[in-house]
């Protein structure tokens, strides 16, 4: 059985989160756990966007320390993807701007009235199969964003190459 919260315990709680970058100002208000009111649909929402905010930032930088792990750095000390014939700088907001473009956009569009609680369902379920299952889906992902990418640039100036050529 639960036991109950006291008052030192939410208000230490609150105080945790409180210097937390987008907090919804209704998690910061103490007389919000004292009841058994539910969360308001707009609030789910509001909290589900700063949780993915959240779990966002923190898949970026489990695939930057993959990124360490597997690639190192370059030369200047800049974190790097590197894969045969390419070498990208990167960084939190390279990845971060990745997934928003590459996953969370199309998450959201496939359902729109979930708002943000279909991409902090996704970051949620990827990182619990990573932790229990060893899986590196999202890291092969945003891999092979990069490689994909890096064709597709490739092609654009192999093309014009080959057409002024002609």
């Amino acid at each position: 059985m639960k036991s109950k919260k006291t008052a030192n315990d939410i208000q230490s709680g609150i105080e945790t989160i409180r210097n937390i970058p987008g907090v919804p100002e209704w998690l910061l208000d103490a007389a919000n756990y004292a009841g058994s009111k539910p969360v308001s649909e707009e609030e789910m929402f509001e909290f589900a966007e700063f949780h993915t905010k959240q779990l966002r930032s923190n898949a970026a930088l489990y695939y930057l320390n993959s990124c360490i792990e597997r690639f190192g750095f370059n030369d200047n000390g800049i974190q790097v993807f590197r894969a045969p014939g390419l070498v990208i700088e990167i960084d939190q907001n390279v990845i971060e701007t990745l997934l928003i473009h590459q996953i969370e956009r199309y998450l959201i569009e496939d359902k729109p009235e979930d708002r943000y609680l279909t991409p902090m369902r996704f970051y949620m379920g990827d990182e619990v199969n990573r932790k229990e299952n060893g899986s590196a889906w999202l890291t092969d992902f945003i891999d092979s964003v990069f490689v994909e990418g890096a064709k597709e640039i490739d092609g654009m100036f192999s093309d014009n190459i080959s057409s002024t050529v002609h």
